[in-house]
């Protein structure tokens, strides 16, 4: 138990740089939501005893309107927020798993759009794309009882490593894999 609370601190720690690193440009918000989150969700637990999934819905729906701008989401968000009341913790944490699945569709497309348009492959938009299925494991694992806390562990693990590559690299400086054109 002790380990666990070691890595939740460092994974903490290192969601708390990537902001400043990707300030300026187009994920700064979704990464601002995602340094500020668990900080908030530490901060009201202690002194409220919160539960985890109602605040993580609101905090995976922000991010997604971050990512995709539409002025409808908002309406979805509220309605949600009306959800949240009425739904248990596991329906909580399936919904949640589901707006991780959009966000993970939407960076794939990112990644597809940008590596057929440059041939080439953004290694940001890749890491992107792990630490949504990282997210969406630690939902997934959540359900497991025995086995759901390490490996819950370990995908907080990989957290922190994404997270760390994050605070050193940005959408536009970031490292590429050049593919092969075929001459047709």
């Amino acid at each position: 138990m002790i380990i666990s609370k070691i890595i939740f601190f460092i994974d903490l720690f290192a969601w708390l740089l990537p902001p400043f690193r990707q300030n300026g440009n187009k994920y700064f918000i979704y990464f601002l939501l995602l340094a500020v989150s668990d900080p908030i969700f530490f901060l009201l637990n202690w002194t409220y005893d919160i539960s985890s999934p109602p605040y993580y819905i609101i905090i995976s729906l922000l991010a997604f309107i971050s990512l995709v701008k539409k002025k409808l989401l908002f309406l979805i968000l509220l309605l949600s927020i009306g959800f949240i009341i009425y739904l248990q913790n596991a329906e909580l944490i399936f919904l949640n798993f589901v707006i991780h699945f959009f966000i993970l569709v939407y960076f794939l497309k990112d990644l597809v759009i940008t590596t057929s348009e440059k041939d080439k492959i953004i290694i940001f938009n890749l890491i992107l794309v792990l630490y949504e299925v990282s997210v969406m494991t630690k939902f997934a694992v959540s359900f497991l009882f025995s086995t759901g806390r390490l490996l819950y562990d370990f995908a907080t693990v990989f957290d922190i490593f994404i997270g760390i590559f994050f605070t050193i690299f940005n959408d536009k400086k970031s490292p590429e894999i050049k593919l092969p054109i075929e001459a047709g």
